[in-house]
């Protein structure tokens, strides 16, 4: 799979929530999200404006105005929140915290359904055509497919394995595939995967070059 990098972007946040124009290359420094003295971990924009932002305390966040001002969100979780996102199909929003996954369709006003997993959820993907996907600790996978309730889908050919985690995931929706990272249960990344049906995966040659991952 070829990596390429984007050509251009009108404006963008990342980390600790900075508006990017000219293509990534000038930032600066927006307002950041109150979320007290944790990090910011997630952020994630439904093409219509709004951004949503996730951090270390639990609290969600949204912007309407490319990231220079923010209001906090409601019905919020107790933990981390670890990933933020929007999916089209649904035209909801979805994020990953401490076995739960907390739903909204503003990005504003928030629902925490708790799920029957083992630990924390690192990652929330969709394939944007009904499919929604919450991956964890102990490579634990749950699937939404009406948008609104979860059930585990299985380890797959992974298997339970409580020294593994999910990282992060992502769904390339020109090739029909997942593509996630996972790691040790201290955080270090093996390697990556990728799977067209989020149950059986196969593990990428990632280049040389890459280094040590972190995703």
């Amino acid at each position: 799979t070829n990596i390429t990098k984007p050509t251009e972007m009108k404006r963008g946040v990342i980390g600790t929530i900075s508006p990017a124009t000219s293509a990534l290359a000038t930032w600066t420094q927006a307002s950041t999200p109150s979320f007290g003295a944790t990090d910011v971990y997630c952020v994630a924009a439904n093409g219509s404006g709004r951004i949503v932002a996730g951090g270390g305390s639990g609290k969600l966040a949204y912007s309407d105005d490319g990231g220079d001002t923010w209001t906090q969100g409601t019905g919020l979780a107790a933990s981390a929140i670890n990933d933020v996102l929007y999916d089209q199909y649904y035209g909801k929003w979805y994020a990953a915290s401490s076995r739960s996954v907390l739903v909204s369709s503003d990005g504003a006003a928030w629902v925490s359904y708790e799920l029957p997993a083992i630990g924390f959820f690192n990652a929330v993907v969709s394939n944007h055509q009904g499919a929604v996907h919450i991956m964890g600790v102990s490579a634990q996978v749950f699937v939404s497919n009406d948008g609104q309730t979860f059930a585990e889908s299985g380890y797959g050919n992974i298997g339970l394995d409580s020294t593994k985690e999910w990282g992060k995931a992502v769904y390339n929706q020109a090739e029909s595939r997942y593509v996630a990272g996972l790691a040790s249960s201290s955080g270090t990344v093996h390697t990556l995967y990728y799977s067209d049906d989020a149950i059986t995966w196969t593990a990428c040659t990632v280049p040389s070059f890459v280094g040590s991952l972190n995703a």
